[in-house]
């Protein structure tokens, strides 16, 4: 139906003789004409496929004034949204009244504007012009060898203004305020009673590569974000730069700017962090409270120090603190200490007094109480420490004395009148053969920290001593009932018996330790034993004595004398054994009489005739027979 209205229109307008064709102008591929001028453009152009249009549109052929009237054209044919034909006609002007858009939504080669060859084109009015292409590669506005003046509006751009190729025109921004992504490829750029603003620092360069004038950033590439002209003369700005200082960083409050390019008198706000035991000390290159309104560059940086806090302790009465830090070093708390540190209060009474407790009071916090003395802080924060003392009450200590010994006291004190806290310390002196057995009224080890009235006396014990018997040849027997060895009482005499072991008698006594079997000390008492002896006597047959009586230990042999001889007789050997002697003993010899008819003594010779009717002859002792071959 669209197409078909078109379709008719045109005829309509073919037919009409006194309709001129102004060929200034295209919307959409169409020619705007006179006829079409004078009635609603609007909706011939609804009448082209792909193409919305809506708002008030007119042409006065005139004046070659295209008219948009809070109008939307929106367009995806296969044509330039508005066309300006090249050496056509007169100079065409858009007239903008209200909010404006015209959008090329397809992606093809088109534009929202376009300005053709060696013609002109003016967009003016007090409303504004929003352009939209859908290829981010056409210009929103193409001046393709022409000139196109934007005066007294508003124009804002998705796509680049200007051209994409080396045919640029010239562009004159008078009065304007102009927005788009860029600006160029054109043989001029001309702004009157306007500024460039943005990106910051951009500038226009002329024959940028041999294309022409463009818009550039400052390092002639361009900078992220729009190209922006203004009516308005953008505010001076500044460089701000912070120098990070030892100790700690600098921060702005305000994040989102770009301390490049701080706008004038823009009021910036720094934050001083000091790292772990510093704090700030002073700002420098801003205000003391650290906010800086910009006028000019500037340089802010800032120094911590070595974080102190003091102590405050105030005029005290009955007593004093020392305080010391943790080498035990007194510490002058007249001046600032370093942050952290840990502080130990010591509260010393005076005479008289003793400590009850500590007042605290942290900056900024309430007063807390403290009972332990002394007492250890960590210096966090700036503090106030007080020191109460009570007075000391005093006890009466007395003293009874036991049986058997006595108490004493050694410190130099009035025992009725004992300071609380004294700490006294008590001997006991024993009685001659007694010992402490234990303390009453105080400590065990007869100390006394004096709290309270308190009678202290002892009690004394008889000592004892372990008592040690030996006996090495025979045993030690004790007759007293009752006896303990290892606990014998002082002074008790031991009634001891020995029995000596056979072959021995008991000699005597030995002490060790006491001086007799009366006991005072640890004592050894030995048994001195001394073996038996006994006379051996050794006696011929008739009795004479053979060898004097000799003395043999207990169990010991005699030693016989040699064996004797007696005439007629053989000696067998003696009567009993005397290898093991436990008794005096006379031994007598044995003999075995000798059968023959005795002895002829012929002068040192002897004769003797012996059984057999052998005659033998004795010689020096020697004895031979009858031949002389001595017999064995």
């Amino acid at each position: 139906m669209k197409k078909f209205t078109f379709i008719l229109a045109l005829m309509m307008l073919c037919t009409t003789s006194f309709v001129r064709a102004s060929e200034e102008l295209k919307m959409c591929g169409v020619v705007i004409s006179d006829a079409i001028a004078s009635s609603a453009i609007v909706e011939t152009l609804n009448a082209v496929d792909g193409v919305t249009a809506s708002g008030v549109i007119t042409y006065d052929p005139s004046t070659c004034t295209l008219t948009l009237n809070n109008a939307s054209i929106v367009s995806t044919a296969s044509a330039h949204v508005i066309e300006r034909q090249s050496s056509k006609g007169n100079a065409v002007t858009i007239q903008l009244i209200g909010t404006n858009t015209v959008q090329y939504a397809g992606t093809g080669y088109y534009d929202p504007i376009r300005s053709n060859m060696y013609s002109s084109l003016t967009i003016t009015g007090e409303g504004s012009l929003n352009l939209l292409s859908g290829n981010a590669s056409r210009p929103s506005i193409d001046v393709y060898y022409s000139t196109v003046y934007i005066t007294n509006t508003t124009v804002v751009a998705n796509t680049t203004i200007g051209n994409t190729s080396t045919f640029g025109g010239f562009l004159y921004v008078t009065n304007s305020n102009v927005t788009a992504p860029s600006i160029g490829n054109l043989n001029g750029i001309t702004l009157t009673d306007c500024y460039l603003i943005a990106p910051k620092g951009a500038e226009i360069v002329s024959n940028y590569n041999g294309n022409g004038a463009t818009c550039f950033g400052v390092d002639k590439k361009g900078k992220s974000g729009n190209i922006v002209i203004s009516t308005e003369e953008p505010a001076a700005s500044y460089t701000i730069t912070i120098t990070q200082p030892a100790h700690g960083k600098i921060t702005v409050q305000e994040t989102t700017i770009d301390l490049s390019d701080v706008p004038e008198t823009t009021l910036l706000h720094f934050i001083a962090t000091p790292d772990d035991g510093y704090e700030f000390e002073a700002w420098s290159g801003c205000n003391a409270d650290g906010s800086l309104t910009v006028t000019a560059d500037a340089t802010v940086t800032c120094t911590f120090k070595e974080a102190t806090r003091t102590v405050t302790i105030p005029t005290l009465t009955n007593g004093s603190i020392v305080v010391t830090d943790a080498n035990n070093n007194p510490v002058d708390i007249s001046q600032p200490i370093k942050w952290k540190t840990d502080l130990t209060f010591t509260a010393v009474p005076n005479t008289g007094y003793k400590f009850a407790q500590y007042l605290v009071t942290w900056e900024g916090e309430s007063l807390s109480n403290v009972m332990i003395n002394p007492m250890t802080l960590t210096l966090n924060k700036n503090v106030k420490v007080q020191a109460i003392f009570t007075a000391v009450p005093t006890y009466a200590i007395t003293l009874t004395q036991p049986e058997n010994g006595t108490i004493a006291v050694q410190e130099s004190v009035d025992l009725s009148a004992v300071t609380e806290g004294t700490v006294l310390h008590f001997t006991a002196t024993p009685d001659e053969g007694y010992e402490l057995d234990a303390w009453s009224g105080c400590n065990a080890d007869g100390s006394l920290t004096v709290s309270a009235n308190a009678t202290v006396t002892a009690s004394f014990k008889k000592k004892t001593f372990v008592v040690t018997l030996v006996a090495d040849h025979g045993q030690i027997l004790v007759e007293n009932q009752g006896i303990n060895l290892n606990a014998v009482e002082y002074g008790t005499a031991l009634q001891l018996k020995v029995i000596a072991d056979e072959g021995y008698v008991f000699s005597t006594w030995q002490y060790s330790g006491s001086a007799s079997n009366v006991i005072t000390a640890n004592t050894t008492i030995t048994a001195i034993f001394a073996i038996q002896t006994f006379q051996v006597t050794f006696v011929d047959w008739n009795d004479a004595v053979l060898k004097e009586a000799q003395t043999v230990n207990y169990g010991e042999a005699a030693v016989a004398p040699e064996d004797p001889e007696r005439e007629g007789y053989k000696f067998t050997g003696w009567d009993q054994d005397f290898s093991s002697v436990k008794a005096n003993m006379t031994v007598k010899a044995q003999y075995e009489q000798l059968q023959g008819i005795g002895n002829i003594h012929t002068g040192d010779k002897s004769v003797k005739v012996i059984e057999n009717g052998q005659l033998l002859i004795l010689r020096n002792g020697k004895t031979f027979n009858a031949t002389g071959a001595e017999v064995k």
